[in-house]
């Protein structure tokens, strides 16, 4: 089964790295890593810039976590596009997981670690 991760962050530049790469070092073989920055004012958006095409990055205006994960889960809203997994699991961006984690091996839930 394909799965999106979906990284929430707002100003956890000192996090993002560590737990980004900890995402993409998973070992499940269809998933995806989606990160909305929710309007950051510290170096998150040239951290998410570093990373490519590896990631699909979305940058909004400061709004909330919760807002932050609607803008993914509404039909309407344009990064809906960008998701096409059946299945979805968040992921604070202050969070390891390893390689192995609940975040990519549970098929129901929204376990993070």
């Amino acid at each position: 089964m394909k799965l999106s991760v979906l990284i929430n962050n707002f100003n956890y530049g000192q996090y993002l790295r560590p737990c980004i790469d900890s995402v993409l070092s998973q070992v499940y073989p269809d998933f995806e890593v989606i990160v909305v920055d929710d309007g950051s004012t510290d170096d998150s958006q040239e951290i998410l810039a570093s990373y490519g095409e590896r990631i699909l990055t979305v940058l909004k205006e400061n709004g909330g976590r919760h807002r932050a994960s609607m803008r993914v889960l509404r039909p309407q809203a344009a990064i809906s596009s960008f998701s096409s997994m059946p299945m979805m699991r968040f992921c604070p961006a202050n969070l390891l997981v390893s390689p192995r984690s609940t975040i990519t091996t549970r098929s129901t839930g929204a376990s993070t670690g």
